[in-house]
């Protein structure tokens, strides 16, 4: 079994991007790892103090699988709500997250996914999901990206990372891959055709998540309070 170092998990222990960014610059300047995401996607996502334990999430896929099991009337050999090789990856099916969050009082309210077979439907999903952000708020986004290498992906899993709306009312990318937690960047302006975003800002994070989802291939889960 694959250990961590002391180091890398304390990085990933203290991403939890609350706070303003000034506080987490000096804890956050270890390089990333590639266990644990999912589990600490969850807990970036709601902020400090750290609480989405391997336990919880292990005992949510668990009860999912068993729940699976009554439902199709046959026995799972394998538990397909977390990784192939055991709990201690700590990579786990999205509805692991979802259940896990609802604890939280959160609720996930979208589900993106590009689709280049329909490539305008992106942007309305987009403009759907802003104004319910407008209207109705949100907590941040979940996003899982494939890790753009098959042996990662059979080792590792899928990427995992949060977007966090932070305390001081901007929007910080909690990507581990990152050395500490970013403004989600603003773009540079284009030619006079459109103004440039602002860092951290609403308009900076449709640019982002657009980039994410369709060049990435990025699934979006968005999630606000109940």
């Amino acid at each position: 079994m694959a250990s961590m170092t002391p180091e890398s998990h304390q990085r990933q222990y203290l991403l939890h991007c609350g706070g303003y960014l000034s506080s987490t610059r000096v804890l956050l300047s270890r390089h990333p790892t590639t266990l644990f995401l999912g589990r600490h996607a969850v807990n970036n996502l709601t902020g400090p103090p750290s609480w989405a334990t391997t336990e919880l999430m292990s005992r949510i896929a668990d009860e999912l699988k068993i729940h699976q099991e009554r439902e199709a009337g046959l026995r799972l050999y394998i538990n397909p709500y977390r990784h192939w090789a055991g709990a201690w990856v700590g990579m786990w099916d999205i509805n692991v997250m979802i259940e896990a969050l609802k604890q939280r009082g959160l609720r996930v309210t979208h589900h993106i996914i590009y689709n280049p077979n329909l490539p305008n439907k992106i942007n309305e999903d987009l403009f759907d999901l802003r104004a319910d952000i407008i209207s109705l708020g949100s907590r941040g986004f979940i996003l899982n990206e494939t890790p753009g290498s098959w042996l990662l992906e059979l080792l590792s899993g899928n990427h995992w990372y949060a977007l966090r709306f932070n305390t001081d009312g901007l929007w910080i990318n909690c990507d581990s891959r990152l050395q500490h937690p970013e403004l989600i960047p603003g773009s540079p302006q284009s030619s006079g055709i459109s103004a440039p975003d602002t860092p951290g800002t609403l308009d900076a994070l449709m640019r982002f998540l657009r980039g994410r989802a369709v060049e990435s291939g990025a699934q979006l889960f968005h999630f606000r309070d109940e």
